[in-house]
């Protein structure tokens, strides 16, 4: 190859290294906001409050060790 050939190649090559990494900063950006969505919805569904006794609840009578309905 002679230098012209070579000097086109690698414009070739730099311009589609550029859309490659134009792409993936796209991607990344779009995991990004699924992560946060991924996130809230988490949030939403296991807060706080999820598998967390509130004050009332410690009042709340015992069922028999049988269990309902049993003798």
């Amino acid at each position: 190859m002679d230098a012209d050939a070579l000097s086109r190649e690698n414009a070739h090559l730099t311009a589609g290294l550029s859309e490659v990494e134009a792409a993936l900063l796209g991607l990344q950006e779009a995991n990004r906001r699924l992560e946060d969505i991924l996130r809230a919805s988490q949030r939403e569904r296991f807060g706080k409050s999820s598998g967390k006794l509130s004050p009332g609840q410690f009042n709340l009578p015992l069922e028999d060790a049988t269990g309902p309905g049993r003798a």
